[in-house]
């Protein structure tokens, strides 16, 4: 019969958070430590845990595994996709954690990412999540992905929100229903959602955009976009 696992879930931002609630849901028992905290409560919970999850910003997690000997003799996961590490296992949630906690079902949904080779369930027994691997040195790349993808498409919606009602005095929820179908379009025919004058190769229409975003931080950022979508493009009718 496998031995219950004993967690220590290390940090006090989102994912910490998350990840708590998460455990509570399924019953996996866990004790929990930060750096507000007295570091000799930290020994004790390390010594009784058989897995630690080192939930903490990606900069400190080499140094901290560096200053608590006593993490090398236990399971350490971290989930930052950009840290590497031998004394740590890699398993990164492919998922965004807001102020607001998940039900259950949503996070039994969240994929994880593992070095190749890895099993989730090895290094996050009680956790039946769906899971993909990369190899090692693909890290950095996979995560590029992702934070473009995510956090650079929030920039640009929040750009439009926020111009929609300070610029042109339109109520800002008057963007839901497109926000909304665009999520639908990629989650359909992610192929085929791209609409407007990039997909139309309307010059003209591009050179006024760009003539009105004269003097705006995102005219770079336009600009930019162009570029890469005409090499992407050229790439695929070759």
């Amino acid at each position: 019969m496998r031995q219950v696992p004993s967690y220590l879930i290390i940090g006090r931002g989102r994912v910490a958070a998350h990840m708590k609630h998460y455990f509570t849901l399924l019953g996996l028992p866990f004790s929990h430590w930060h750096r507000g905290q007295f570091h000799q409560a930290l020994c004790q919970k390390i010594a009784d845990a058989s897995h630690v999850l080192l939930l903490i910003s990606d900069d400190a997690i080499i140094p901290f595994l560096a200053k608590e000997p006593l993490l090398r003799q236990k399971i350490c996961i971290h989930f930052s996709a950009s840290t590497c590490s031998d004394d740590a296992y890699l398993a990164h949630p492919l998922m965004s954690f807001p102020v607001t906690l998940y039900d259950l079902k949503t996070y039994q949904n969240i994929p994880f990412v593992v070095d190749k080779g890895v099993r989730l369930t090895d290094i996050l027994p009680g956790l039946d999540n769906p899971c993909a691997e990369i190899v090692p040195q693909m890290r950095e790349y996979y995560h590029s992905l992702c934070v473009m993808a995510q956090n650079f498409t929030t920039l640009l919606w929040q750009k439009a929100y926020s111009d929609f009602s300070e610029k042109l005095g339109i109520e800002k929820n008057i963007l839901k229903p497109i926000l909304q179908q665009t999520m639908e379009n990629l989650l359909s025919h992610p192929d085929k959602a791209l609409t407007g004058p990039l997909s139309r190769g309307d010059q003209n229409t591009i050179l006024k955009h760009l003539k009105a975003l004269t003097g705006d931080p995102y005219y770079e950022v336009y600009q930019a976009f162009l570029k890469a979508y005409k090499k992407t493009n050229h790439k695929e009718k070759k």
